[in-house]
């Protein structure tokens, strides 16, 4: 009889452990842990819900931003479109002078660059909104007056200058308003110069004075080469001349 195992009939007693025998193991045999039964998928379900709450409010944050940017860059072409519009207007006018070889005031110094010029007179279109009283303090300031047109030359001239002014509004040219030096007296009712000599009849025509309702007084502009008339405290562009001496120099009358 085996001393590690009594057998009876339909009996079989176990070894005790201090009499088995370990079973061998193989060179590189590794001994894995059991995995647990209270494991639970909740922790990685919450990470991923994490991650994509993550991910979407990124999304949401450069979706505001890149709208942000288009609406900017939508800005700045509109500032680039008009800017290039008055590069052309001033690129035209100063190759008309160069053409003309009227442009030499650079090279004398005689007037300023913004100075539109003829054989008699200079022209200052000034393209900053002042009212009437304000555009005749700045001509005053740069050693001019606001026009006083006198012949229906300069008119032509000054005409096709302030067409050299305009922008597209709509699909369609609008031409900036200048004021000259001619408005109404509130005494007298008549239309008089800024050197106080009447308006001559054979030059252009004006409503009566004594129909219109001007708050602050009556003033004449220049727009889209037609005369008009408008309130004095209303802002418009200014036209200042000066007249040249027989040397070419210019001084205010």
């Amino acid at each position: 009889m085996s001393k590690q195992e009594i057998t009876l009939p339909g009996l079989t007693l176990p070894t005790p452990p201090e009499h088995q025998r370990p079973t061998p193991k193989h060179v590189g045999h590794r001994e894995f842990p059991v995995v647990s039964s209270s494991w639970s998928p909740l922790p990685l379900v919450l990470g991923i819900m994490s991650l994509s709450l993550m991910m979407l409010i990124t999304a949401r944050i450069y979706s505001t931003q890149l709208t942000d940017v288009i609406r900017e860059q939508k800005k700045l072409s509109e500032k680039v479109k008009n800017l290039t519009q008055q590069l052309r207007s001033c690129q035209a006018q100063k190759t008309r002078f160069l053409d003309t070889g009227e442009e030499q005031l650079s090279q004398r110094g005689k007037c300023p660059s913004r100075w539109s010029h003829t054989k008699e007179r200079s022209y200052l279109f000034s393209p900053e909104n002042r009212v009437w009283e304000q555009c005749k303090s700045f001509c005053i300031t740069q050693s001019a007056r606001l026009i006083t047109i006198e012949s229906k030359e300069e008119q032509r001239f000054i005409i096709r200058e302030s067409f050299l002014y305009s922008e597209m509004r709509h699909g369609l040219p609008y031409y900036y308003p200048f004021w000259i030096g001619l408005s109404r007296n509130p005494e007298t009712q008549k239309w008089v110069w800024v050197n106080s000599t009447a308006l001559s009849t054979g030059l252009f025509s004006l409503p009566d004075s004594n129909n219109l309702a001007h708050q602050g007084g009556a003033c004449v502009y220049y727009q889209a080469g037609a005369p008009k008339t408008g309130s004095c405290g209303e802002g418009r562009f200014c036209i200042c001349e000066k007249k040249k001496d027989p040397e070419g120099k210019v001084h205010q009358d």
